[in-house]
């Protein structure tokens, strides 16, 4: 996907979500879909697994950087006070 592409990653295993923001060009290994940091992987729970099933659904198209990480962050300001 293009930089700055904002997603919505869910663990198929316990449904838990995370958005992030697409900044690198990996993963560079097949079969993978998509690499997460370490924070959006402790908040699908999966650090312990490594690797997991995931669904990856594109919320917004390509923004400018700020506008992706003002997104990303009002998103998760708005889920956690759901």
């Amino acid at each position: 996907m293009p930089f700055n592409t904002i997603v919505r990653v869910t663990n198929l295993s316990n449904d838990k979500t995370v958005l992030v923001r697409i900044n690198n060009r990996g993963p560079f290994i097949r079969g993978r879909v998509i690499d997460l940091s370490m924070e959006a992987a402790r908040e699908l729970d999966m650090v312990k697994a490594g690797v997991r099933r995931v669904k990856v659904e594109v919320l917004e198209p390509v923004v400018p950087k700020e506008d992706a990480l003002e997104y990303v962050a009002s998103q998760r300001n708005a889920f956690s006070r759901g």
